[in-house]
């Protein structure tokens, strides 16, 4: 069994040093799930949500569910551990804010997870969190369109805008895992009606 990863020691000398090692540390992270991972998508400006967000991921990961959050320190480099996140993943989580999907123009944004996303036909998960579907970032037209384009009326999404039932949203995403055969066989075709 492969070990968890070790955040790398922050010590005086050359910076491009630190930023290597915490590069090393977050592919060995990648390495231990060899078969993929979901990638879980959201915005980073509220706590409430970070905190929601890491609960579905306990979850998830209870459920022996590869999952994979963004989450540099010292020395490590957000744009690599996003690329490396979304090179690697077999479907993507969207935890839906109203702000998701906004373009900001930093380059490793929730905009770009998306649009990665539906471009490589990644399997998508939403998580609506926001009262208005699909997500309407504010003065922010390229988000707009980008969201309505890819949340299209026929993509079944997870409803827990109260932020209360992790668990729950961890058995649905599961559930369709398991179903679509993202990290191992495929079950034998049945007739399935949900709503979520």
């Amino acid at each position: 069994m492969p070990t968890a990863a070790v955040a790398p020691k922050v010590t005086g000398g050359a910076g491009s040093h630190k930023a290597i090692d915490g590069l090393l540390v977050a592919l060995d992270a990648v390495a231990a799930a060899p078969q993929g991972h979901l990638l879980l998508s959201a915005r980073f400006n509220n706590d409430e949500i970070i905190a929601y967000m890491r609960a579905v991921k306990k979850q998830l990961e209870a459920r022996n569910i590869p999952v994979f959050v963004v989450e540099a320190t010292v020395g490590q480099s957000f744009a690599d551990l996003t690329r490396i996140g979304l090179l690697r993943a077999k479907g993507m989580v969207a935890f839906c804010t109203s702000e998701y999907g906004a373009y900001t123009g930093v380059g490793y944004e929730t905009f770009h997870e998306l649009e990665f996303a539906h471009d490589h036909q990644l399997p998508l998960f939403p998580i609506r969190l926001c009262d208005e579907w699909p997500p309407a970032p504010q003065n922010n037209e390229r988000g707009i369109y980008q969201n309505q384009f890819v949340f299209k009326n026929s993509l079944m999404y997870i409803d827990d805008r109260q932020m209360t039932r992790a668990q729950w949203v961890a058995d649905q995403i599961a559930e369709a895992v398991a179903f679509m055969g993202i990290f191992g066989p495929k079950p034998r075709a049945t007739w399935l009606h949900r709503t979520f």
